[in-house]
């Protein structure tokens, strides 16, 4: 039985309007890992925000056909996730004072075990001389 010419317009209708909304969501997804990716140096969040992004560049290639780009965009998500994760440690350990070994507490203190931690790492505070007016 051949379909009529309506219900075959119908169907190209529907699948131009899905390929419309697929295109939509690439382009959103492309847009903003662009736009995530530039702003990573203002905040590790964005660094998370891009790794979602590449996630969702992933879903919109592997929906368009092309599993290539969907299996590249979604090592690059585990890349972004693993650098994401890799800044969190390092700033939360920057943060976190001298190590226990050096006895030190959460800050470097102004003794000799705070001051051997920052002269370990590098970042011993200039030291003022005080000197009697």
């Amino acid at each position: 039985m051949r379909r009529s010419r309506g219900v075959r317009e119908h169907g190209a209708t529907l699948r131009r309007t899905l390929l419309d909304h697929l295109s939509l969501f690439g382009l959103a997804a492309v847009t903003l890992m662009l736009v995530t990716y530039a702003l990573e140096a203002r905040s590790d969040w964005f660094i998370l925000a891009f790794a979602g992004a590449c996630c969702l560049g992933s879903a919109y290639g592997f929906m368009q056909g092309a599993w290539p780009f969907g299996g590249v965009e979604a090592v690059w998500s585990l890349v972004a996730l693993r650098r994401w994760l890799h800044v969190r440690r390092t700033r939360r350990s920057t943060r976190a004072g001298p190590p226990p070994a050096f006895g030190g507490t959460a800050t470097p203190t102004a003794g000799d075990q705070g001051q051997a931690w920052s002269k370990a790492r590098g970042t011993a505070p200039q030291q003022r001389q005080e000197t009697d007016l």
